[in-house]
């Protein structure tokens, strides 16, 4: 009964997105720590886990919903312009506010999105 249920299906992607996501941070530590520590073998270990194995699996996580996609994120930007120059300036806004956050990288996860097509 849940399984058909729009909102139940956003909330699994949702927190399944959460709790992959603090994978992430702690696999990010230990390779940092790994990393300065200058231990190669747990380098490696944490760093394959993360490439190879959470990372991809985020991403199909949040690609399995539409409302988790960098392509909807980015549409949705371009729907809100009144003319084709505005969309191209929103939609670089949009890339903009989930990668760099400003022209040089001013402010890091300031906007922080997990999406589909951005995690990898």
């Amino acid at each position: 009964e849940l399984g058909s249920s729009p909102t139940f299906l956003y909330d699994l992607v949702d927190v399944t997105r959460q709790a992959a996501q603090q994978l992430v941070s702690d696999y990010y530590l230990s390779i940092r720590q790994a990393f300065q520590s200058h231990a190669l073998p747990e380098l490696l270990t944490a760093g394959g886990v993360l490439v190879y194995d959470l990372l991809p699996e985020l991403d199909s996580l949040l690609s399995s919903h539409s409302l988790f996609l960098l392509g909807r994120w980015l549409e949705n930007a371009r729907a809100m312009a009144t003319s084709d120059q505005e969309a191209e300036q929103y939609e670089l806004n949009a890339r903009n506010q989930v990668t760099l956050w400003g022209p040089s990288g001013n402010i890091l996860d300031y906007a922080n999105k997990q999406l589909g097509g951005l995690v990898l």
